[in-house]
């Protein structure tokens, strides 16, 4: 186009040239020329402007303003139409504990579940507009989870692509097995049915078999570890500080470490097992050493001082769950059980009472004939009394009575008196000695033991092998006599 432009543009100037120089008088040289003017102004006026810059150049930009604005028609259609996929539950599961053991009535603590729902989960909170997940965690018996009791559930957390949810329940009040679940749907206005999720997800559907699994059950006692009760036997003269008792208690995890462990309480009692017991509540003391280092906490409390003359059986009971449950303890300790004859034993003494005694000689049962005698020996202390010179003014017996019986004034008795001081173990002579004769008129198996007393037999002191005031009848003295 542009170079037949230019052919014509030559052709025209070289004939001007020509014509030019040829000089002539006619007149009709001004019209040539005018023609020669006129006829390249019309070729570069109309075909270089008109044809080839105004016709191009407007095709040329009115294709591209057309293409430019189909594309951004095409991409807008693209932005505002909405996206056909409506959001749906993807998955959902059961996360933890897949079982429980519960009492009637209890509740359960936290249980947790998951749910996965397509471009809501991966990034969603309860706070952006509106949570969409709407969940529930049921409790209950039989197939069909529409006829359990269901909980409303809140989102916890992100993980993952998931979201977590947490909700509790309240265990029935018959004791049985059950099973738990949640269910999740969506809070749209076509939500649809509800997705159930048992303990290994939505993938293979629902079954109740996969479900967690709930016990309810009444929970056994909760008895203590171990405790023991001490000492096993104890007194004082009326009027004096009353003995005090103690409890040494273990169990895992409450009384290891320093301080008294928590939620443990100790209980004292004393009286009579045909009569009844008083309780009192006895203090934590101290730590004590066991197994490892300050596994055991002590527990203590002192008799009360006004308690009358006469022996009593004390006993303690340790409790962890607040009276609830009482595990009762002697002084040989829980792993054995609990035997009410080894109990231990506080002696209230008259201010007569002498302060120590026992069966000296013989330790060994005495076996006689009908008829036949045996010498026993006996030893007393009493601090500015024995251990003189001479006869003293204490007067003792020796006698014996029905095996497991207690020394009164049933027993048959004989008369003792003092035989010599004799040796406290320490090289000082600071206790007596007395003599009695055993002559027995009936024949069994009996028990027998010594007795003294500092008031002419007002109040009397009985004495077994043990050497303590207090009568121990596991320490009494055996007599055989046969025929």
């Amino acid at each position: 186009m542009k170079l037949r432009h230019a052919l014509t543009i030559v052709f025209g100037i070289a004939l001007g040239v020509l014509t030019g120089g040829c000089p002539s008088d006619e007149v009709g040289s001004d019209t040539r020329d005018t023609d020669a003017a006129d006829t390249r102004d019309a070729a570069d006026t109309a075909d270089t402007r008109d044809t080839t810059d105004t016709a191009d150049t407007r095709d040329t930009l009115d294709a591209s303003d057309v293409a430019d604005t189909a594309t951004e028609t095409s991409q807008l259609d693209v932005d505002t139409v909405p996206d056909a996929t409506p959001l749906s539950i993807g998955w959902c599961i059961l996360q933890y504990p897949k079982s429980l053991t519960l009492a009637p009535g209890a509740a359960s603590g936290m249980v947790y579940g998951r749910v996965f729902v397509a471009g809501v989960t991966e990034t969603s909170t309860p706070d952006r507009d509106g949570y969409p997940v709407l969940a529930e965690l049921g409790v209950g018996s039989g197939d069909d989870p529409e006829s359990w009791t269901w909980t409303a559930a809140t989102y916890v957390r992100d993980v993952g692509n998931d979201d977590e949810l947490e909700a509790s329940f309240v265990a029935p009040t018959i004791e049985s097995d059950y099973h738990f679940a949640y269910r999740v749907r969506l809070l749209s206005a076509d939500a649809g049915a509800w997705s159930y999720c048992d303990g290994d997800g939505l993938d293979d559907g629902f079954a109740v078999g996969d479900a967690g699994a709930l016990t309810v059950a009444v929970p056994p006692a909760d008895e203590v570890d171990y405790a023991v009760l001490r000492p096993a036997v104890a007194s004082w003269v009326v009027g004096a500080t009353p003995a005090t008792f103690e409890v040494v208690v273990f169990e895992a995890g409450l009384t290891q470490g320093a301080g008294a462990g928590a939620g443990v309480a100790v209980q004292i009692g004393y009286g009579d097992p045909d009569v009844g017991f008083t309780w009192l509540d006895a203090s934590y003391l101290r730590d004590e050493d066991g197994l490892g280092t300050l596994d055991n906490d002590v527990y203590a409390v002192a008799l009360p001082a006004a308690l009358a003359v006469g022996t009593y059986d004390v006993i303690a009971n340790v409790t962890l769950d607040g009276g609830e449950t009482r595990t009762y303890v002697d002084t040989s300790g829980t792993l054995d059980g609990y035997d009410q004859s080894l109990s231990a034993k506080a002696t209230v003494l008259s201010a007569a009472a002498v302060d120590y005694c026992r069966i000296q000689y013989p330790t060994d049962p005495i076996a006689l004939t009908l008829g036949g005698t045996a010498d026993v020996y006996g030893v007393v202390y009493q601090p500015g009394v024995t251990g003189t010179a001479g006869t003293h003014a204490l007067r003792s017996a020796a006698g014996f009575g029905p095996t497991g019986s207690t020394p009164d004034a049933t027993w048959t008795w004989f008369e003792g008196a003092f035989h010599g001081t004799f040796d406290n173990g320490f090289g000082q002579q600071t206790n007596d000695e007395h003599k009695a004769v055993l002559n027995p008129s009936a024949t069994g198996t009996f028990d027998w033991a010594w007795r003294f007393s500092r008031d002419d037999g007002a109040h009397w002191t009985y004495c077994n092998k043990a050497g303590s005031p207090t009568w121990d009848g596991s320490q009494a003295g055996k007599l055989l006599i046969s025929p």
